[in-house]
């Protein structure tokens, strides 16, 4: 078989070969510009919405969910608490 091209990669090589080598540095630096800016702002998100989401069921009346590693703390806390039921 012969080799096929591939027109858009003949675009490609024909682009970056007549582009100065400034340019694609600078769209680069422009992507990973924006990379950045989305990785803080998600990084941002996922630290304050659990807080933000426990303030708003404490302010409908309700009791905020707790992480596992709380949850156990407590319920250890609870158990060396309460005697046993024999013992009253």
């Amino acid at each position: 078989m012969a080799s096929q091209t591939n027109n858009f990669k003949l675009l490609e090589e024909q682009t970056i070969k007549e582009s100065p080598p400034r340019a694609i540095s600078d769209i680069e630096n422009g992507v990973q510009g924006q990379v950045r800016a989305f990785k803080i702002t998600g990084d941002t998100i996922e630290l304050y919405l659990s807080r933000i989401m426990d303030i708003v069921i404490a302010f409908l009346g309700g009791e905020p969910q707790r992480s596992s590693d709380q949850s156990m703390d407590s319920n250890q806390t609870t158990q060396t608490n309460q005697t046993p039921k024999g013992d009253h």
